[in-house]
């Protein structure tokens, strides 16, 4: 009955193509069949061994990831952990997780950090074991933003372990919601 009156009333389209859709919905059937994924890519990243990914970074997950990210629609998250918990048994994943970092004027802008939140409704499907082990020192201008080299300008000197003495295990698995050049996660390694 309440999702009749907002249907009516607050009608939703989905957030590739702008087609109607239901009010929990963030993307209509045809897009939602679009997302080619879980997929096991072969990034040349320096020091790391396997890059995964869910999707291309192309539409309807780039909408998506636009949407979460610069629109606060923070419930994709949800949607995000659900295709991460596909990938980590589709590729037999294991080791702990390290979630790249948000910087705080992000953190601010937003309301949220957007790789804790998907972690943390990771962690509501599957037990796994989350280390909030980086930090994030300044504020570069956003990866989004830059070319390829200015990116690794960029990230370079910004993040750090929270604390020097801390002993990492020896399987991490680093997880950030978008990978273009690899320059945020080569510079953390």
């Amino acid at each position: 009955m309440v999702l009749n009156f907002l249907e009516r009333f607050f009608p939703n389209s989905c957030t590739s193509c702008g087609a109607r859709i239901p009010v929990r919905n963030f993307l209509c059937e045809h897009c939602e069949n679009q997302i080619k994924g879980p997929l096991l890519e072969n990034f040349s990243i320096s020091y790391i061994n396997k890059t995964y990914a869910f999707w291309w970074y192309e539409p309807p997950m780039n909408d998506l990831i636009k949407a979460y990210k610069f629109q606060g629609r923070f419930r994709l998250a949800e949607q995000f952990a659900e295709m991460l918990f596909k990938m980590i048994f589709k590729f037999n994943i294991d080791g702990t997780i390290i979630p790249v970092p948000t910087t705080f004027s992000a953190l601010r802008k937003r309301g949220f950090d957007t790789n804790a939140l998907i972690l943390k409704k990771l962690n509501r499907k599957l037990d796994i074991t989350v280390l909030n082990a980086l930090t994030a020192l300044r504020r570069p201008m956003p990866q989004s933003r830059l070319s390829g080299n200015d990116r690794v300008i960029s990230v370079k000197g910004k993040f750090q372990l929270v604390n020097s003495t801390l002993k990492l295990p020896e399987r991490v698995i680093l997880f950030d919601d978008v990978i273009t050049t690899g320059a945020t996660v080569s510079r953390m390694c």
